[in-house]
C-alpha cells in the first residue's frame, strides 16, 4: 500500500545505509510513485512503531520474522553475520567462531531496540550466559571505532568494511 501523501517516507535502521549513504539512495530514487523519497533512521523497534502509527511507507530492517507478522511484504534474504574483532584480539586468528566464544568476552553493539542485538542476545542466554555489553552506539562507525580501540567485539552484516579504515579490525564469520 502506497499512502496518498505527497512524500514517500522510506525509515532504515541505523547504519544499514552503510553500503550506500543517505545522498546516494536519495540520488538514484529521486522519485517513487511520483513522490520525492525521505529517509528516516531509527532503531528496528521505533520504526515498526512508525510504521504501525502510518508515519512511513515502508521500513528497511534486518528481521527473524518474530515481529513482522503483521506485515503484507518482506524481502528475505540470507548470509553470514561477521564478528568483528581487533588483530591483537586473541579470537583475530580464528577462521570462524560461534555464539559460545562471546562468553566472557566484552561486546560493542547497537543495544536495545535492534534486532541483530536481540537475536545475539537471544543466543547467549540460549547457552546459558548473558552477553557482556560494555558500549551502545547507533551505526556501524560508532561500532567499528570501538573495535579499533579493542574496547569489545562486535557484529557486521559485511565481510570488510567500505568507507572505513579497517586496517586494525578482522571480520570472522
Amino acid at each position: 500500500l502506497i499512502n496518498r501523501r505527497r512524500k514517500y517516507r522510506c525509515g532504515q535502521t541505523a547504519g544499514i545505509h552503510e553500503l550506500m549513504s543517505k545522498e546516494e539512495l536519495n540520488a538514484q530514487r529521486q522519485e517513487y510513485a511520483e513522490k520525492p523519497y525521505v529517509f528516516v533512521t531509527g532503531s528496528c523497534a521505533y520504526l515498526r512503531q512508525e510504521m504501525k502509527a502510518g508515519r512511513l511507507d515502508t521500513i528497511s530492517l534486518i528481521t527473524d520474522k518474530e515481529n513482522d507478522e503483521d506485515y503484507c511484504c518482506t524481502c528475505i534474504s540470507s548470509g553470514n553475520l561477521y564478528l568483528m574483532a581487533n588483530k591483537k584480539h586473541p579470537l583475530a586468528q580464528r577462521k570462524e567462531v560461534c555464539i559460545g566464544d562471546l562468553k566472557g568476552q566484552r561486546f560493542v553493539s547497537q543495544g536495545e531496540g535492534f534486532d541483530i542485538h536481540r537475536m545475539i542476545d537471544k543466543a547467549c542466554r540460549e547457552e546459558g550466559f548473558e552477553l557482556n555489553v560494555v558500549y551502545t552506539g547507533l551505526d556501524f562507525f560508532e561500532l567499528a571505532g570501538q573495535v579499533d580501540a579493542n574496547v569489545g567485539l562486535s557484529y557486521s552484516l559485511f565481510p570488510k568494511a567500505s568507507h572505513y579504515d579497517a586496517s586494525n579490525i578482522v571480520f570472522i564469520p
